[in-house]
């Protein structure tokens, strides 16, 4: 599976607003039998506390959400599954851009690896998570590059 980037959509107090792909789920307890969600979404973990906000989610779904950060944690305060048939003009823009970037860097992949004789299918796994790793630095995702040319 892929990993989606989150596009904010609005920033109001310490409550975040946010869209992207529900890639996990997983459901918890804390130490008093208390039982507790949390979901990744764009390689990002979150809690949510609220089960009713949890109704109709499932991974895969493309959801709208709200965050706040809670200590050392992120909690989910608002979490709504996207009918894609109702996404805003700006978010499919915004997925349109994104399809462009990926096709780019798997080209730029493939092309590094062009002349390289390897079996098919690891040469397919190797383009894969090469235009992944370009993905994230073109993205702005990929921190360990910026270590790299700081240091």
């Amino acid at each position: 599976m892929y990993r989606i980037s989150l596009f904010p959509c609005a920033k109001t107090h310490s409550v975040i607003a946010m869209r992207g792909i529900v890639e996990k789920i997983w459901e918890n307890r804390t130490q008093n039998n208390k039982r507790y969600h949390v979901v990744e979404i764009g390689g990002e973990k979150y809690s949510v506390w609220d089960s009713a906000l949890m109704e109709g989610i499932t991974e895969g779904a493309r959801v709208e959400y709200d965050w706040k950060k809670s200590g050392n944690f992120k909690k989910i305060t608002g979490l709504q599954k996207i009918d894609e048939s109702q996404m805003s003009e700006a978010y499919q823009s915004d997925r349109k851009s994104r399809e462009i970037i990926r096709i780019s860097c798997l080209r730029s992949a493939s092309e590094l690896l062009y002349g390289l004789y390897f079996d098919p299918d690891e040469k397919a796994e190797k383009a894969l998570d090469i235009a992944r790793r370009f993905e994230r630095y073109v993205s702005g995702e990929d921190h360990n590059q910026e270590k790299t040319r700081d240091a």
